[in-house]
């Protein structure tokens, strides 16, 4: 496989194209095949040794989206969904501002799903919400959320664990089944 090679620390002229053994997992780790990797900031802060001390020689590159044989993607309808096979994760996100019953939809998830669900709901308040709430007023019907309105509705689901982080204008809700 080829990767970015950190030999030394220093500016970008220090980073080197290289061929190097592709990985074996350990136990509880999966291999992933990699379509695309990115050096990206703490990268840079690590080539430049600005965190501290840099163990050399070192892969950089720790943003990264691929595949593996442990993951299927399922494409289809998701209301039609039976839940009969369940899913490790669900990710629900880009579409809650849509949902009349979020309820609902947040339930429909967990009963396919036997780890975690994540979702991210539209935050209420401030200039954001208001600009979408003109530019959406004639389309469709919008719903944004506050954190006290989000917490009610997990209350109901009866999750083992769950958490609600305020992310720009968004919240993004975890749940553990």
């Amino acid at each position: 496989m080829r990767a970015i090679v950190l030999h030394r620390t220093g500016g970008p002229e220090v980073l080197e194209l290289e061929d190097v053994p592709a990985p074996s997992p350990k136990a509880g780790e999966v291999l992933v095949e990699l379509h695309a990797r990115g050096v990206g900031f703490a990268d840079t802060e690590r080539r430049s040794a600005k965190y501290g001390p840099t163990p050399v020689p070192c892969i950089l590159g720790s943003e990264g989206a691929g595949v593996t044989d442990r993951c299927t993607f399922t494409l289809g309808d998701f209301l039609e969904v039976s839940g009969e096979e369940k899913f490790d994760y669900a990710i629900v996100m880009g579409f809650m501002d849509y949902i009349e019953d979020a309820g609902a939809l947040m339930r429909k998830v967990l009963g396919v799903c036997r780890g975690k669900a994540f979702f991210s709901f539209p935050a209420d308040g401030g200039p954001l919400a208001w600009q979408r709430r003109l530019r959406y007023r004639s389309r469709c019907a919008l719903y944004m959320y506050t954190e006290s309105q989000i917490r009610s509705l997990v209350s109901a689901l009866g999750v083992k664990s769950s958490s609600i982080e305020p992310i720009s204008r968004d919240f993004f809700v975890t749940l553990t089944v």
